[in-house]
């Protein structure tokens, strides 16, 4: 079934049911999970208890949460109306679609969360000037501009994804500093609640959107990919340099521009990773305002009483996973895991890092025997795209068999992004993914 026919009414064949059965891409599968397991919405925070701490606030930082969450408000606008349902033009299966249109779903409560902020804190005449502000304000417009032009662009579906993860990584963080340093201060810690939960969402957006870009971008010639490397970065600094205006206008008042600055580069440079490139600036995490890169963990805060609660909660009773559920498969896994990137982990150049929850990875397998891995009877998966288990495995589980060498590397890779305290408490999905005629092993970490 042609979905790009289907989606755009020009289909006319027998109609496909999806089955969710049978996945060609494992990815689709375990982001339906993941974004189906975070649900939440804005009703269930309560954001009327940081009226005391927005009453303490002078006018300049009550304008400057006002007028973030105005522009946030409008970017969200844009990726619910128009980014997802430019992406669905191009998806390769029906579960890509269930994925996006989740998605696109979650975009809209994004959206309707700041109405809610609105509504607890600011008057009906501050909300109208509000609005009107994000309607017209140049250095927003620009960027919202430039990216619903490229969505709907049908000549250049690459050029949709890298917008798409732009947008969600790197162009929303200038207004996302702003609940984050409040947090970190003690303050509006219900409204930073929502931004969390917020974020939390949009790193998965911008990690599957990222892979996504990533399986097709691997299919171009070595030309193709370099001119649209070259596209990419000048975008890039483009949409930077319409943001370092944007920033001064929201932040010079109260002095905070050049940590912001900071932050949204080093955002930046995640976005970047997401797509599988190199960054583009030199900042780090070690460079972010700890305040904030402390508020931008994305771990649970349950503060649940009667029917008040914040990221911690559950909707219904969900008994969790223990070790025990995956004894069965563990010991062949860890071989073969071992095997794989012992063989392999050598002859790659970089390993590609990401933010989904903290950190994924892919290592292309040079070495790998297919025929051996087809006769592999346990839950990493099958290079021949069918179906993969997804397996979690801790931290030290996983790679405590692996060579000293090859283990080192890859710690030393993503201690930047996982505090190394933390490892045992860090889960991981890992399957083998055939892209092409090439495979790859794809894990993803996150905290437990």
């Amino acid at each position: 079934m042609d979905l790009n026919k289907v989606l755009t009414g020009k289909w006319d064949g027998n109609y496909d049911a999806i089955n969710w059965n049978e996945v060609s891409d494992e990815i689709d599968k375990a982001t339906w999970h993941k974004l189906t397991e975070q649900f939440w919405l804005d009703t269930r925070v309560p954001v009327s208890n940081d009226l005391k701490d927005w009453r303490e606030l002078d006018d300049d930082h009550k304008w400057l949460v006002g007028h973030v969450f105005g522009g946030l408000t409008l970017l969200d606008t844009l990726q619910s109306q128009d980014g997802m349902a430019a992406l669905r033009l191009n998806a390769k299966t029906q579960h890509e679609i269930a994925v996006l249109n989740n998605i696109q779903f979650m975009e809209s409560v994004h959206a309707k969360s700041y109405s809610t902020i609105f509504s607890t804190l600011n008057t009906p005449k501050e909300i109208t000037e509000i609005f009107a502000w994000s309607d017209s304000e140049e250095f927003l417009q620009n960027k919202t501009k430039r990216i619903y032009t490229l969505y709907h662009d049908d000549e250049s579906p690459l050029k949709k994804k890298i917008s798409s993860v732009f947008l969600e990584t790197f162009l929303f963080y200038s207004g996302f500093f702003t609940p984050l340093w409040y947090l970190g201060h003690n303050q509006l810690t219900n409204v930073a609640e929502i931004i969390k939960l917020i974020i939390r969402d949009e790193s998965v957006h911008g990690t599957y959107i990222g892979y996504k870009f990533q399986t097709e971008f691997n299919q171009l010639s070595d030309n193709e990919q370099q001119e649209l490397k070259d596209w990419m970065y000048s975008f890039l600094y483009d949409l930077y340099e319409n943001e370092e205006k944007y920033t001064h206008l929201l932040y010079d008042e109260v002095g905070w521009t050049d940590k912001v600055l900071t932050f949204i580069r080093y955002n930046a440079n995640k976005a970047l990773m997401n797509l599988g490139q190199d960054p583009m600036f030199p900042d780090t995490a070690e460079d972010v305002n700890p305040v904030v890169m402390n508020g931008i963990s994305t771990s649970t805060v349950n503060h649940d009483f009667f029917s008040e609660v914040g990221n911690g909660y559950r909707l219904g009773n969900v008994e969790a996973m223990s070790d025990n559920d995956y004894k069965p498969n563990l010991t062949k896994n860890k071989k073969f895991i071992k095997k794989a990137l012992e063989e392999n982990l050598n002859t790659v150049d970089d390993i590609k890092t990401g933010l989904w929850s903290d950190i994924s990875f892919s290592i292309e397998l040079k070495k790998i025997n297919v025929t051996e891995f087809n006769h592999l009877k346990f839950s990493v998966g099958q290079p021949n795209g069918g179906s993969a288990e997804e397996v979690y495995y801790t931290f030290y589980n996983l790679f405590n068999d692996i060579d000293p060498k090859s283990s080192e590397i890859i710690k030393n890779r993503i201690q930047d992004v996982i505090n190394p305290e933390n490892l045992n408490n860090t889960e991981a999905l890992v399957f083998i993914q055939k892209m092409g005629e090439k495979y790859y092993l794809f894990a993803s970490f996150s905290k437990s």
